[in-house]
């Protein structure tokens, strides 16, 4: 959450700011999981989604992975050039 707020924060201001990549999401999923609270152990993926961080790194982790598969399927890739 932290870090949806330091992003918002540097579109306000104008100023960069950095995610750390998936620490704050791992450590909420590990967090629910070990709840004693089968309501809370359920949502463990939760945190994942939640955290920005982890959402960059699932997107460029998707984006890595579907790279040899374009290549071998003949489509275009994520890292390919936008088409003119």
């Amino acid at each position: 959450m932290l870090n949806w707020v330091g992003l918002i924060a540097a579109l306000r201001t104008g100023r960069g700011y950095s995610t750390v990549p998936g620490v704050f999401g791992a450590a909420g999923a590990l967090a629910c999981r070990v709840c004693p609270a089968e309501a809370v152990r359920s949502l463990w993926w939760l945190p994942l989604l939640l955290d920005l961080g982890c959402l960059v790194l699932v997107y460029t982790l998707l984006a890595v992975l579907w790279h040899p598969v374009a290549r071998v399927a003949g489509r275009r890739s994520p890292f390919d050039p936008p088409a003119p």
